[in-house]
């Protein structure tokens, strides 16, 4: 983990840095890399009763903060080449002319989260990345799950092609399609602490700030074999009732993602997140994909949230992927559905034509005039070739007949 943090502080301070200003996240991530190194502690603790501790704290606070909502604004700063594009404008000859964007672009979005227990409703409201305009556009996505279903919805954004239309998704499988990305992380692991399940007490400590950390790691470190797997830990706070303060991970060693969240003091909830900071960075080491920094503007804890609110009802225009009933139709007025059949799919017939054209006959219209266009063709040609043999008959006929003095 070492190798994190003196990788992070070579970007913070210039090196393969690219356009983002050396302010606000960059200063962040090098106060982070600055106070994380690690310190020895020296023999092994046996670990079971501290585990027990630490579990025992984290699941009063889950008790505690079982239910409600918070707001946050979020900078996200994509580096240059690290986003998938298919701009038809890009020279597809030139792989390096896909490569979006071409310089480092941050995006400041609107973030929401409602939460009981299992049942969560999250909301972003800002820039959206358009793989097929390769741009950004102001939109709105919101997932939301209950105990039947798991949605979400992508609003309309771009003035044509993708994303002018809204386009919602139903997931065969439960639980929120968002809980794993790193926002919705820091909101949960602050509340709630996170899973112990795999995880021991590690022989390092580590410093953030002033703050000594235990760590707690996924991988045993007597495991020869555990260098080609996915490894996470876990620094936590024991002055602050075991406050998670780090989640970092690698993979066959290489650093992919670090979370940093740092708390307020609430005299009910006690320590309850106030902001966070992270990056997500590719495989290969050195390559960082994405930084975030996240300020809460607002929260509730202990409240009673409506059930309808984890419900998600596509509005009337909404091209629909239902997974769960391997469906795939456009919502109209009055709940009825526009299925949009294999074949209509697979010929990418347009949105536009889908709406004004009943199920399965979307372009047959086209079609038809096509063949009765060909038909007529050909007939015409059968015709003239028709002719034409006559003609040819005939003179021939009329030879033989002189020839032979007739």
């Amino acid at each position: 983990m070492l190798m994190f943090k003196c990788l992070l502080a070579v970007y913070v301070t210039g090196a393969n840095f690219r356009g983002v200003r050396p302010r606000g996240l960059l200063v962040s991530f090098l106060i982070i890399s600055a106070h994380g190194i690690e310190v020895s502690r020296g023999a092994a603790q046996p670990d079971t009763a501290r585990l027990q501790q630490i579990d025992k704290a984290w699941d009063a606070l889950r008790k505690r903060a079982h239910a409600g909502r918070f707001e946050w604004s979020e900078e996200r700063t994509y580096m240059a080449g690290t986003l998938l594009s298919r701009s038809r404008n890009a020279a597809s000859a030139n792989r390096s002319s896909n490569l979006s964007p071409p310089t480092d672009k941050t995006v400041q979005v609107l973030v929401s989260v409602a939460f009981d227990g299992s049942l969560v409703r999250y909301s972003v409201n800002g820039p959206t990345w358009n793989t097929e305009h390769a741009d950004f556009f102001e939109g709105l996505y919101v997932s939301a799950n209950n105990e039947h279903d798991s949605k979400s919805l992508y609003g309309k954004s771009a003035p044509a092609g993708l994303g002018s239309h809204p386009v919602g998704f139903v997931h065969k499988l439960g639980g929120n399609w968002d809980s794993g990305t790193p926002c919705l992380q820091a909101v949960f692991i602050g509340l709630h602490g996170g899973s112990l399940g795999g995880f021991a007490l590690s022989r390092q400590e580590g410093m953030i700030g002033t703050h000594r950390c235990i760590i707690l790691t996924s991988r045993k470190e007597d495991d020869a074999q555990s260098e080609a797997k996915e490894q996470t830990e876990y620094w936590v706070d024991p002055e602050r009732e075991f406050a998670l303060l780090r989640v970092s991970r690698t993979y066959a060693s290489d650093p992919t993602y670090q979370l940093d969240v740092s708390y307020q003091f609430d005299k009910t909830y006690r320590w309850v997140p106030e902001s966070w900071t992270g990056i997500v960075l590719r495989r290969n080491p050195g390559k960082m994909q994405l930084m975030f920094h996240a300020v809460v503007s607002k929260y509730e804890l202990g409240i009673a949230i409506p059930h309808s609110e984890f419900e998600l009802d596509f509005p009337v225009g909404t091209e629909v992927m239902d997974r769960k009933r391997d469906s795939h139709y456009i919502v109209c007025s009055g709940g009825t559905e526009r299925i949009v059949t294999k074949s209509e799919a697979r010929a990418g017939v347009p949105y536009d034509e889908l709406l004004v054209t009943e199920s399965g006959k979307a372009g047959s219209e086209g079609r038809s005039r096509s063949g009765i266009r060909a038909f007529g063709m050909l007939a015409t040609t059968v015709f003239l070739v028709g002719v034409a043999l006559v003609i040819l008959v005939r003179a021939i006929s009329h030879r033989s007949r002189r020839v032979m003095g007739l």
